[in-house]
Formats: structure tokens, C-alpha cells, sequence
């Protein structure tokens, strides 16, 4: 998606006292079809917050997500497709389209970016019943909303420099806007590792050393999936009680649904 106009959504660091594995999350909301004066971006975030310009969806719209690792990756040399396709996949599981009534569809992975900074995944959302789509007032102007575009920035670190970070935020007080998440449910264990473990001989695991190896892979990766799930709860905005991670927030701006209440939400006309 380009030329688009971007509005800044939430940006935040999910981390965990139990992984050395944190995400950094920036996000946008991707508008066009704007009226046809001229207005920064923070001019039009509040009138759209103030209904002052009311925000219309095609019916489908799409996520993007750039996914980052610093330079203690988390994925070896060689496993980025899997990886990827692991992400998508958990992505997709996440709870928050059924809460929504929203379906969400992988639309394509793209394991090297044709440049720098382009996104790897990218998603269709779309409300199964275009009726419960919110239509505008007739009275207001409109711009259409055309998706989302995330960064994802994994960031691992050593046990020792997790350790000092912990004990750094534990003195940090509620300075940083921190909140706690209780979890609901644990993500299942990667699909394409469990196939590779029913086809894999008995002997190849009488090795401790290779099995501890390859379950300590897969549960980073399980837990890179779970950070973006809750990444993709707080850029929408909605609460779910996740247990185990803590949230800080960078800024003040909103989320989705906080800037436009009813654009992602099919149920929103059931409950208002």
C-alpha cells in the first residue's frame, strides 16, 4: 500500500520477566480519499476522534508488518521462511478477530523485501457480513480507511543483560506506564516441528544436547508468536487478560479502535 496518508497509532515495548525475548512495536493507520483541504496528520487524528471526520471502510482492508531482529537473533541463519510462516500462522489464531467478528486472511509472505523496510507479511481483514458494516452520517466528511502497517522489532538478549534490565525496571516504579497482562491461553507448539519430529528416527534424539537445542528454538519461536499477538490486541485496542507480560506504553496516541471505534468492529452496532 503506498500513498497513503499515515496516521500514528500506538508505540510500545512488550516485554516478559520469564524470556530474555522483548518486541518493540510502531504503528500506523493507513487513510486516503481525504477532503480536500490540506491537514496534518495530529490535525486529523482529532477530527476524527471528535467525529468530525468520519472514517469508512471498503469492507476489506489490510494489515502490513515489517518484522525486525537486533543483532541477537532469534531466528539461525537459514530459518527465516519458517520462522515467517510461523508468525503469520499465529497471527491469524489470534483471538482478537473472533471478538471483533472480523476474518483475517494470509495474504503474503515476502521472506526478502524487494527494499528496505518493505513489509514481510501482509494480511486481508475483512467483516464476514457487509451489513454490519457502520455506514457515516450523511452530513460528514469522509476518508477511507485502507489498513494497518506494524514494525516489529524483536529484540534478544543474554540471560545476564535480561537479568540487569528486570531488576532495573523493577525500581522503575509505574514511571514507564507499565501495565500487566494476565494470559489466557498458551500457543500451540510449531506445526512444522512436530511434523519433523514423527518423521525423525528414535536414534537421531538419544543426543540430550541436539533435543534441549531444538526445544529451546521452538519455544522462542512460540513465544515471538505469542508478543505478537498481544502487540496485535494493543494497536487495535481491545483488553484481553494475558498473564505474564508487561506493556510500555511510549506515547499517547491511540489505538484503532479509540481513534475510530467502529471501524474494525462488526459487533459495533450490536452493543451501542
Amino acid at each position: 500500500m503506498t500513498d497513503y496518508t499515515e496516521l500514528e497509532l500506538k508505540t510500545f515495548d512488550i516485554s516478559g520477566r520469564d524470556s530474555n525475548l522483548s518486541l518493540s512495536v510502531t504503528s500506523l493507520a493507513l487513510v486516503s480519499d481525504l477532503p480536500s483541504s490540506q491537514k496534518s496528520p495530529e490535525e486529523l487524528c482529532r477530527l476524527i476522534q471528535s467525529k468530525q471526520l468520519w472514517l469508512v471502510s471498503p469492507g476489506v482492508c489490510r494489515i502490513q508488518i515489517i518484522v525486525r531482529q537486533n543483532k541477537l537473533p532469534i531466528v539461525p541463519e537459514g530459518a527465516e521462511i519458517g520462522f515467517l510462516e510461523h508468525l503469520a500462522d499465529t497471527i491469524c489464531q489470534c483471538s482478537v478477530w473472533a471478538t471483533l467478528g472480523l476474518t483475517i486472511k494470509q495474504e503474503d509472505i515476502q521472506y526478502q523485501p524487494l527494499y528496505n523496510g518493505a513489509p514481510n507479511l501482509y494480511f486481508t481483514v475483512e467483516h464476514p457480513q457487509k451489513a454490519s458494516v457502520l455506514l457515516s452520517p450523511t452530513h460528514n466528511p469522509t476518508a477511507r480507511f485502507n489498513g494497518i502497517e506494524c514494525l516489529f522489532c524483536y529484540n534478544s538478549e543474554t540471560p545476564e543483560t535480561s537479568q540487569v534490565k528486570t531488576e532495573q525496571a523493577d525500581t522503575r516504579g509505574t514511571n514507564m506506564n507499565a501495565y500487566h497482562l494476565e494470559r489466557i491461553s498458551e500457543l500451540e507448539a510449531l506445526g512444522s516441528n512436530n511434523a519433523y519430529e514423527e518423521e525423525t528416527s528414535a536414534e537421531y534424539w538419544d543426543d540430550p544436547m541436539l533435543d534441549m537445542s531444538m526445544s529451546q528454538a521452538q519455544q522462542r519461536w512460540n513465544d515471538a508468536g505469542y508478543l505478537a499477538q498481544v502487540a496485535i490486541h494493543v494497536i487495535i485496542g481491545t483488553r484481553e487478560r494475558i498473564r505474564g507480560l508487561r506493556v510500555y506504553h511510549l506515547d499517547t496516541r491511540p489505538s484503532l479502535l479509540q481513534l475510530a471505534p467502529a471501524i474494525w468492529n462488526a459487533h459495533y452496532l450490536k452493543v451501542i
